[in-house]
């Protein structure tokens, strides 16, 4: 290891090289690098906070596709996220992003305390899995 690789670090968010703090295992050169790693996915410019509206939207518009009627729950907390209306029923959905096992299996969030769907969709990247069947 060379004089300067030990005295230097390289920021895990914009590769930027900077000096080598008190804290030898600071890994961000800034609070904006920090905060930018900590509220982004990978890949996306999107913070993780709006991952989830980002998903339920993509639900709509693939329900849509499908011939639904959809409704989004407008407030911040609610039974369930969306209703959708097909041949005159009316049907609860629920949105979680989630993501696929090793085993292939799905792994998603925490479901509301009080049960407010019938039917769960599950979004991985942007592949959308309906854990329960659609009417």
């Amino acid at each position: 290891m060379n004089q300067k690789e030990s005295n230097s670090n390289e920021c895990l968010y914009c590769h930027a090289v900077f000096p080598q703090s008190k804290r030898k295992s600071k890994r961000y050169c800034s609070k904006l690098c920090y905060s930018r790693a900590r509220y982004t996915k990978e890949g996306s410019i999107a913070p993780v906070a709006f991952l989830g509206a980002i998903n339920e939207l993509v639900v709509c518009s693939d329900l849509l596709e499908k011939g639904y009627y959809v409704f989004r729950n407008v407030s911040a907390h609610g039974p369930c996220d969306m209703v959708i209306l097909k041949d005159g029923k009316c049907h609860r959905v629920e949105v979680k992003t989630a993501k696929r096992l090793v085993n292939g299996s799905i792994q998603h969030g925490p479901l509301p305390k009080i049960k407010g769907h019938d039917i769960l969709a599950a979004v991985v990247g942007r592949e959308i899995i309906y854990l329960d069947e659609l009417p």
